[in-house]
């Protein structure tokens, strides 16, 4: 498996590709800019998708026990709490650690 961590395996981490990086100075930027950056927001774009899909997993899963309709709006009521509540956590976080990036991407 290709693993960007090791920069024998890695030509782009490798002290030749480094090298040669010097020789033109746009291209680090580039590749931060146009590859690294929408990789990790395609990976933090996951992770909140997998997590909003783990709640509606249990939503599902509770309303499944449900027997009386003021059981299944109670169930539907705490998810939409829960997803608003998340929704807003998520992108703050989000927001803080894209911010994070970008500036030591461009530091």
């Amino acid at each position: 498996m290709y693993h960007m961590f090791n920069s024998e395996m890695n030509p782009t981490t490798s002290p030749e590709h480094l090298a040669k990086l010097t020789q033109y100075p746009f291209a680090a930027i580039w590749k931060k800019a146009f590859f690294d950056l929408p990789i990790a927001l395609l990976s933090q774009s996951l992770r909140v998708s997998a997590r909003r899909l783990e709640a509606e997993l249990e939503y599902l899963d509770t309303v499944t026990y449900c027997k009386t309709m003021p059981e299944m709006v109670e169930a539907h009521s705490h998810l939409i709490q829960k997803t608003t509540s998340d929704i807003g956590q998520e992108t703050s976080r989000f927001l803080q650690e894209m911010g994070t990036k970008i500036r030591n991407d461009l530091a």
